[in-house]
């Protein structure tokens, strides 16, 4: 788990770009991989995700888990969290963005020009998952992995139109 530090930062783009100020949290430095995921299935009998077609993909145990549905996140969370007991949950979307662009307005991980050397993106052609470490090069500010490509991670935020505010209730959806 990696430390964000509290503090203001440039959320959105384009026209839509404001600061907004977010607490301190944590955030794990990679997506949850296949490897992380399979002990929640065994434990607790929870579906598998759908690629796995009822085998584990061994040969896929550092790339992060896909085919999950946001409840099924809340229930990875909420079983970490009792297993480990230590707090898990998922970052509001403004947690989520600042762990990504960092303090000092830029738009991508690694600055503000688009670079799909540093990301698993459709323009590197790839067609599927990429291991959770394979584009050092395209680490956040704070050091966190895959926040652009790879796969779509939740949120606990709802969907709500910019400005975002904490405070409106679209802010967690937990």
């Amino acid at each position: 788990m990696i430390l964000v530090p509290a503090g203001e930062f440039l959320m959105g783009e384009g026209d839509d770009v404001h600061s907004v100020y977010v607490p301190a949290f944590y955030i794990a430095k990679y997506p949850v991989t296949n490897a992380a995921y399979q002990p929640f299935v065994d434990s607790t009998g929870y579906a598998a995700p759908g690629h796995w077609r009822g085998v584990y993909p061994h040969a896929l145990n550092d790339h992060p888990v896909v085919n999950v549905s946001w409840h099924d996140a809340l229930a990875y969370c909420s079983w970490l969290s009792e297993t480990t007991g230590h707090p898990y949950r998922l970052p509001t979307e403004a947690e989520w963005e600042k762990a990504a662009r960092g303090a000092d307005g830029r738009v991508y991980p690694w600055g503000n020009v688009f670079d799909k050397a540093k990301c698993n993106g459709w323009e590197a052609g790839l067609g599927w998952t990429a291991t959770v470490d394979c584009h050092a090069a395209g680490a956040s500010p704070y050091g966190v992995m895959d926040l652009v490509g790879n796969v779509w991670e939740w949120c606990s935020s709802l969907h709500a139109d910019y400005p975002y505010r904490a405070d409106d209730g679209a802010g967690s959806a937990m």
